[in-house]
């Protein structure tokens, strides 16, 4: 989350949106305060009624290929968790078949909730930057906030990916759906 008391703004970064990158942007050259980079809404009230407040999302099949080939990226670190380092050992089929289902189940495995869980009805956002259309939508942002930098894409994985709807078979797609189905409904994502 990224807060600027300057130019009364609040960010909420959502795992797997461009929100490394979006932060970034943000705090380029302008004073901003950071405080716990996936922090929902709700934690920081006091500051929600008088700044203008936005996120960004992602499609839901993306962002969980995405979120999974991350997690595989960065397994080898000492200090992640020893349920995802087993992530290294298998695939994404088997992933979404027989893991994802049970993932709410897991209070540590927060980046994977679907989106909506960062969304607060009693302080809607102002502004929704799409990953689908981030430059565009950054753009918009900017121009609203008096923001004169240019977005650098951060914290990219970097494997040879493929369009993330490869990646799926029907039963998969049925699988991601049941587990984001409030991103797809309330995002207006389609299941392509």
């Amino acid at each position: 989350m990224i807060i600027s008391h300057n130019k009364k703004f609040i960010y909420v970064h959502i795992p797997k949106t461009a929100g490394r990158a979006i932060a970034d942007f943000l705090s380029n050259g302008y004073e901003v305060e950071e405080k716990e980079v996936h922090a929902k809404p709700a934690e920081y009230a006091c500051f929600l009624i008088k700044y203008k407040r936005f996120t960004s999302v992602r499609h839901p099949l993306d962002r969980l290929v995405s979120w999974f080939f991350f997690i595989r990226k960065i397994s080898y670190l000492q200090n992640i968790d020893l349920s995802l380092r087993s992530l290294v050992d298998i695939e994404f089929e088997q992933f979404v078949k027989e893991q994802l289902p049970t993932m709410r189940e897991h209070g540590h495995f927060d980046t994977i909730l679907p989106q909506t869980e960062w969304f607060d009805t009693e302080y809607p956002y102002d502004d929704i930057i799409r990953y689908e259309s981030i430059n565009e939508d950054v753009q918009r942002i900017a121009e609203k906030l008096d923001i004169c930098n240019s977005l650098r894409i951060l914290n990219q994985t970097d494997f040879d990916r493929k369009h993330y709807m490869t990646y799926y078979d029907n039963e998969m797609i049925d699988l991601a759906y049941k587990f984001y189905e409030t991103d797809f409904v309330q995002l207006g994502y389609s299941m392509e």
